[in-house]
């Protein structure tokens, strides 16, 4: 049975109100055109939830990796004895 390539008009505004749904609930915009039934507020608070996890994760993966190019390059800076090249030379005696 050969497959039809033409979507349903019905499924694309599905899927464009679906999307819709999402980018409201992770923005936290208000759902003003419409009252969402029980069960899709429960997946608006779960996808909000996810989207706040999402979030933290990646500014966390971003300061972890922003911290360890810090540390390599304070590595690179320092001498072989551990002190560093823009260290001040010692007092003479």
């Amino acid at each position: 049975m050969p497959l039809r390539s033409k979507t349903p008009v019905g499924l694309t505004r599905k899927a464009i109100e679906c999307y819709d749904f999402s980018i409201v609930t992770w923005t936290t915009l208000e759902h003003g055109d419409f009252r969402p039934t029980p069960e899709s507020r429960l997946y608006g608070a779960s996808e909000a939830f996810v989207g706040l996890a999402f979030t933290g994760l990646v500014i966390s993966v971003f300061f972890y990796r922003l911290n360890k190019i810090a540390h390599m390059e304070a590595r690179q800076g320092q001498s072989p004895a551990g002190n560093s090249t823009n260290s001040p030379p010692p007092p003479k005696k």
